[in-house]
């Protein structure tokens, strides 16, 4: 039994002291690939923010640039001025992950991360978050850059933020074709900040030629909505892919995202297929390491009716090869999956496609 299963994970950013993580597999059909969405990014008030770039950090930038991942935060497509642009700094994918470093902009928009140590480690999976937050609503705008690689080029990053959040899954199994999963985008008021829900704006992908509307819909199960719509069966993946969003009274606005295929297959090494494991008792899954991935995430279904049974609270780290589950396992039979994630949010793009191989195994815990 194989099955490759897409748990629609809600990206919630806090501008306060921390981040937390939905999930929900009611979006879990068979042929998914595993994955986590971008969503939105939620203002929690002022409390813990962060101070504004210093010019030490701009001049540490100045004096070491390939140590340093520096840029520029604009908002060009609103109308609306955000009352603050808070830039965060990621070791991995923000999908349940803390920030290493966080800043406010300045008031010509700029922000630089130099580390505290002299530079910031090399390292090829850096992403930075940028978030415009209008005080009149309680939802940041967020866009999200990477992955940047450190030792970087020391050329300065124009971060965009637009009246939109977009994502894009595609996934295959090992050795099989890139197909397109699902699209999911958050839609934003130009004027305001506000997001534009339940279906009051039209959102569209093109796909093949054809422009595919993408209906409101209520993301997670929990009231987060969004504009999504998954692709049964799932269509051929593409480079690049095309989004036009139309807010009423305002011309439609269209945007570019582009994929990055992964040029490796990922494995499950422990357990192996078909294996026995003890029930309720901690379970350790590995997987062979690929340094290319800019994350994976282990995912564990039930094999009846492929409830989830386990999904990992954030993103795992390319230099991670396993994970435990503490809890272990209610004795049943399992599916376990391994995705391995390329996702790229290009600097150029506006929005982030994701591209996933998932390697999976069939146990049974008893």
């Amino acid at each position: 039994m194989t099955k490759n299963a897409a748990i629609l994970v809600v990206f919630v950013a806090c501008a306060g002291s921390g981040c937390s993580t939905t999930g929900d597999d009611s979006s879990a059909t068979a042929g998914d690939g595993g994955g986590a969405a971008v969503g939105d990014a939620t203002v929690a008030g002022d409390a813990g923010a962060p101070a504004v770039v210093t010019a030490a950090e701009k001049a540490a930038c100045v004096a070491d640039p390939t140590s340093c991942l520096t840029g520029t935060a604009t908002t060009s497509r609103f109308t609306a001025t955000p009352a603050r642009v808070q830039a965060k700094l990621y070791r991995v994918f923000p999908h349940g992950t803390e920030p290493i470093e966080d800043q406010l902009v300045d008031d010509a928009g700029t922000w630089a991360f130099h580390g505290p140590d002299g530079g910031l480690d090399p390292w090829a999976h850096y992403y930075v978050d940028v978030e415009a937050d209008f005080d009149s609503v309680e939802v940041a705008v967020a866009a999200i850059k990477g992955p940047l690689s450190v030792p970087s080029t020391g050329s300065a990053i124009a971060v965009d933020v637009p009246p939109a959040q977009l994502s894009v899954l595609e996934s295959r199994t090992p050795g099989g074709p890139m197909q397109l999963r699902w699209a999911l985008a958050h839609v934003y008021d130009p004027s305001s900040g506000a997001e534009i829900k339940n279906g009051n704006a039209a959102v569209t992908i093109a796909i093949g030629g054809a422009q595919v509307n993408i209906p409101w819909s209520d993301v997670d199960g929990g009231g987060v909505g969004g504009y999504y719509t998954t692709f049964s069966p799932p269509a051929a993946a593409q480079t690049s892919y095309g989004m036009t969003v139309s807010v009423p009274g305002r011309a439609p606005l269209s945007y570019q995202l582009a994929a990055v295929e992964p040029a490796f297959d990922g494995a499950i090494v422990s357990p192996d297929g078909d294996a026995s494991v003890p029930a309720n008792r901690p379970l350790t899954v590995a997987w062979s390491p690929e340094p290319e991935a800019d994350y994976e995430v282990l995912q564990i279904f039930q094999s009846s009716g492929f409830a989830t049974a386990f999904v990992s609270p954030q993103a795992v780290s390319p230099d991670q090869d396993q994970e435990t589950v503490d809890a272990g396992l209610e004795a049943g039979s399992y599916l376990v999956n391994v995705s391995y994630s390329k996702t790229n949010c290009a600097v150029t793009a506006d929005g982030c496609v994701q591209a996933n191989t998932v390697a999976a195994v069939d146990i049974t815990a008893n």
